[in-house]
């Protein structure tokens, strides 16, 4: 747990905002140890943090630095997704990466006439736009899907739209690791009982990662980016 005392100068601007405890309804004051929420930056006293059990938003981590007063008004205009509105998103992304696939079995008899890129290039376009969806469009820091649905990826220390960088580091971490878990699966395929073995390893690795989705709507990779998918207020 990260905990923060208020002090009277170095926390001035805190201080004049006249937040409150959720759970006790106290006004902050000086010298109160208190803890942010890692996931929302609500701020609690460190009593009140213990009395739930050390979590909210579904999530335990607490914030190591005292956030400054403009990273505070960014936070208002982000609301969280929900489990909704990422599966609404990865099926527009769907339906986008299967019109990718139909466009280039339309152009492709264009450009080749070997039947096996024929045949394979129209589900090679359609995984490649799935795999590196968040970072096809450079300026919309996130997919097709969820532009659309006006969600999209903030670095959490800045509040602001993530860099196209950060999205494709994303895009390759996971697609490096779970294409070296099929190469390796494939390579000692010989071995049954290791092949078995790397094969559940996958789909545990993945089970994973859609519960932290689920219980979390935080990313495994997300975390270790500093990045977030949040959802922009109509305010």
């Amino acid at each position: 747990m990260n905990t923060h005392k208020i002090q009277q100068y170095k926390h001035r601007s805190f201080l004049q905002e006249n937040r409150q405890d959720p759970i006790t309804g106290d006004s902050f004051s000086i010298g109160d140890e208190i803890v942010f929420c890692a996931e929302c930056k609500s701020a609690f006293l460190k009593e009140s943090w213990e009395y739930m059990e050390e979590r909210h938003c579904n999530q335990k981590y607490t914030l190591k630095d005292f956030p400054n007063a403009s990273s505070l008004l960014q936070l208002q205009k982000f609301g969280n997704t929900n489990n909704d509105d990422r599966t609404l998103a990865f099926l527009l992304d769907v339906l986008v990466a299967f019109i990718c696939g139909v466009l280039v079995w339309m152009f492709a008899p264009v450009f080749t006439s070997n039947r096996v890129v024929l045949t394979s290039s129209p589900f090679i376009a359609s995984f490649i736009y799935l795999v590196f969806r968040d970072c096809i469009l450079p300026y919309a820091s996130g997919s097709i899907g969820k532009n659309y649905l006006g969600l999209y990826f903030i670095n959490t220390k800045t509040q602001k739209k993530a860099h196209f960088a950060l999205l494709m580091m994303r895009n390759l971490i996971y697609w490096i690791l779970m294409s070296s878990i099929c190469i390796l699966a494939f390579v000692v395929n010989s071995n049954s009982v290791l092949s078995l073995f790397i094969t559940v390893v996958l789909i545990i690795l993945n089970l994973l990662q859609g519960i932290a989705i689920a219980t979390t709507q935080f990313s495994v990779f997300d975390r270790l980016l500093g990045i977030k998918l949040v959802h922009k207020k109509h305010i």
